[in-house]
């Protein structure tokens, strides 16, 4: 689904890249940002803009549904730890953009 941002090339199977959790190779890492109440199609759009500002991160939404607190997780992963962190603050702000307060980090269980 393009809503979720993930590169096509993910969705292939096309690796260009030696996998980072292969002996030696650089460790992934990775940021969430999540709001509440919030429904992911209103961050379609948002989220794709920012995963071309950043095309070596897999950016996701993913929503979650935990009684009355249902929201939208968002996950930037890859092997450079600063894109992650940018690439978080600015899903963080489009979050605030919608009327929703981020909250750093995964919703919790």
């Amino acid at each position: 689904c393009s809503c979720h941002g993930w590169r096509a090339a993910h969705h292939a199977g096309d690796v260009r890249e030696p996998r980072a959790d292969a002996p030696g190779g650089k460790p992934i890492r990775a940021r969430a940002v999540h709001g509440q109440r919030l429904l992911e199609g209103r961050l379609a759009a948002g989220l794709a803009a920012i995963q071309a500002r950043y095309p070596t991160l897999d950016i996701g939404s993913y929503p979650y549904y935990r009684g009355d607190n249902n929201g939208v997780a968002i996950v930037a992963k890859g092997t450079d730890e600063a894109a992650s962190a940018a690439a978080i603050a600015e899903a963080a702000a489009l979050i605030e953009s919608l009327g929703v307060s981020p909250i750093l980090g995964e919703p919790p269980i």
